[in-house]
């Protein structure tokens, strides 16, 4: 990719790889990569502080540990429905899941020793991949009830049923 420098008035501007619209990180070949990258940055913060504020011995149960870990789910997963297909690439998965297993390390209060899948099940923290298509499912059921719904108040009063 090269880049564009124009020229506007007096200030010189050039393009960028990638734009945030409303949250997400669009790049030029929409591969989700760098909105994968910077939202496990984010929510590794997140997990970090979740880490801070929660002690592995004693603290609060695993109900309110759980509770702070859908947080870390909730921030990974915005704008799932758009960039869901990007899961299918191994190595924007693992970026993910990383995050997530260290956030259900800290809900079942395992050591960094258990597997992902054995930590998730302890845990009770589906794999982030298929919370992702769940929520593309969802967003899919709702854009064709809202279409059903606007199709109905179109239809003249004699056809409706």
């Amino acid at each position: 990719m090269e880049t564009i420098t124009f020229r506007v008035g007096d200030h010189d501007t050039q393009s960028i790889p990638n734009i945030r619209y409303l949250g997400v990180v669009l790049d030029a070949r929409l591969k989700y990569k760098e909105h994968i990258a910077s939202v496990s940055r984010k929510a590794s913060a997140f997990q970090g502080a979740f880490s801070r504020i929660v002690s592995n011995i004693g603290g609060p149960r695993q109900t309110r540990r759980r509770l702070l870990a859908t947080v870390v789910s909730s921030v990974l997963l915005y704008g799932a429905p758009v960039w869901e297909k990007s899961l299918e690439i191994t190595s924007y998965r693992k970026t993910m899941l990383s995050v997530q297993r260290l956030s259900a390390i800290r809900v079942a209060l395992a050591y960094r020793t258990v597997s992902h899948d054995a930590v998730n099940v302890v845990a009770l923290c589906p794999p982030i991949d298929i919370l992702a298509g769940e929520r593309q499912r969802q967003h899919r059921r709702k854009k064709e009830e809202q279409r059903k719904v606007l199709c109905d108040k179109q239809r003249p009063e004699s056809l409706r049923l």
